[in-house]
């Protein structure tokens, strides 16, 4: 019996999950045995762009009212 390689142990697949999917990608990510250096760079410019662009929608409604 072989075993496989989880899905989450595949760079390709963790990189197609984080563009199209992005939450199912972090969690494979978090979950592999790669170096905790990438994973927290990788989640901050997965999480960056969305957390700028809600806050800059919140300050830019505040600021029109």
């Amino acid at each position: 019996m072989t075993m496989q390689t989880p899905w989450y142990e595949k760079t390709v697949w963790i990189v197609v999950w984080c563009i199209f999917v992005w939450p199912v990608g972090l969690y494979g990510m978090w979950k592999s045995s790669r170096a905790l250096v990438w994973k927290i760079v990788v989640t901050l410019a997965v999480v960056a762009p969305y957390a700028i662009s809600l806050l800059t929608s919140l300050f830019t409604q505040t600021v029109a009212q």
